[in-house]
């Protein structure tokens, strides 16, 4: 299966190339090619690949003034889009930091060929007041919803993949006047980014970002109420109850549960196998409402535990008692993002945040 980093194909090589020589004819091509293809090239990992095409090609200028470069930085996005022109913006952030307004102006260019969500951390870093600045008048921007969104993207706290900006947590007045702007955006693609940006305060702000959605949440059209719950998904996961009443969950409390039963069919498995969960309750509430069912997972560790929630699913809950089940299986099976060791391991079944039922399974490599 191909890697995203091959993007940075031959092809992608010759393309850039072509484009470069019909700007400037005089372009030290064979340098370009010998700095892009030097040793380590097929170790490097996607962003690795994206530094050394920019910088390839700012040792391959003879006038490297980013007031010169624009234009053609400008030209060569002109031969197509995607994830792989990134090194374009990458560019600006090496090399503009001594011209920033020159700098952004690029970037407001240059994002809807790629994206200029990463490069503008540096400049966030460097001359955060001036480019928030700029940020704020993208966020407003009236008719290129790639300029809009990157005024969310770029000021996300934990923006996959991008250098965190110091001190950029602490900035949530200015993050959250841009999204303001954008919550009612006409464009998903902007939204989605106002709800990750949501969703990364969470973690360092919750009750802030409580009160924010509250205030949201007066009439609401779909679309933010969407947002709403897109944004507060890590908070929700939790089991805060301010979230659950927030987002109209019922309050466990307000549910009678009887015949509680949660089990699994191995009680000792070993890495590759399948463990199934099976669940059931008898239930009825007040009112017709919903409630939303977690598994709760206590992973040992190499040092102590770390404790995992996952959706299993939503139910209508009626004002009649009514049998409610369902099961879930869990594949013993290695991730780059989790390691499983020997030992026990607890897993819970939650309801709106409360736990009702636990069993347990032992685990060996």
């Amino acid at each position: 299966m191909a890697l995203v980093k091959d993007i940075y194909s031959e092809v992608f090589l010759e393309t850039i190339m072509s484009a470069i020589l019909e700007y400037d004819a005089t372009f030290n091509q064979a340098l370009f090619q010998q700095k892009i293809e030097a040793k380590g090239w097929e170790e490097l990992t996607l962003m690795g690949r994206v530094d050394r095409f920019s910088s390839a090609l700012h040792e391959s200028l003879e006038n490297k003034d980013l007031t010169v470069v624009g234009p053609l930085l400008l030209h060569i996005q002109e031969t197509g889009k995607g994830l792989a022109y990134i090194f374009l913006p990458d560019y600006v952030a090496k090399y503009g930091q001594n011209n920033v307004p020159v700098a952004l102006q690029l970037l407001e260019q240059l994002t809807s060929g790629s994206t200029g969500e990463f490069a503008i951390r540096a400049f966030l870093t460097n001359h955060y007041e001036e480019t928030m600045t700029k940020m704020k008048i993208w966020s407003q921007h009236p008719t290129d919803e790639h300029i809009r969104r990157l005024a969310s993207e770029g000021c996300r706290t934990r923006l996959p993949w991008a250098k965190k900006v110091p001190g950029l947590v602490d900035q949530t007045a200015d993050i959250i006047t841009i999204l303001k702007q954008l919550k009612d955006d006409e464009s998903l693609y902007v939204r989605k980014s106002v709800a990750n940006n949501i969703n990364d305060l969470s973690k360092d702000y919750p009750q802030l970002v409580i009160e924010l959605m509250g205030e949201w949440h007066s009439n609401a059209s779909a679309e933010v109420m969407w947002l709403i719950r897109k944004g507060l998904r890590t908070l929700l996961k939790e089991g805060q109850s301010d979230v659950l009443a927030l987002l109209d969950y019922a309050a466990a409390s307000d549910i009678t549960l009887t015949d509680v039963v949660f089990n699994v069919d191995r009680v000792a498995v070993s890495l590759g196998e399948t463990s199934t969960f099976t669940y059931s309750f008898d239930a009825l509430a007040s009112e017709k409402t919903t409630v939303r069912l977690l598994l709760e997972v206590d992973f040992v560790k190499k040092h102590g535990v770390s404790t995992k929630r996952f959706f299993l699913s939503e139910k209508k809950i009626t004002p009649l008692m009514k049998t409610y089940g369902g099961e879930e299986n869990y594949v013993w099976k290695n991730l780059t993002t989790r390691q499983h060791y020997t030992g026990t391991h607890v897993f819970r079944l939650v309801l709106n945040g409360e736990i009702i039922g636990e069993t347990t399974v032992d685990f060996s490599i």
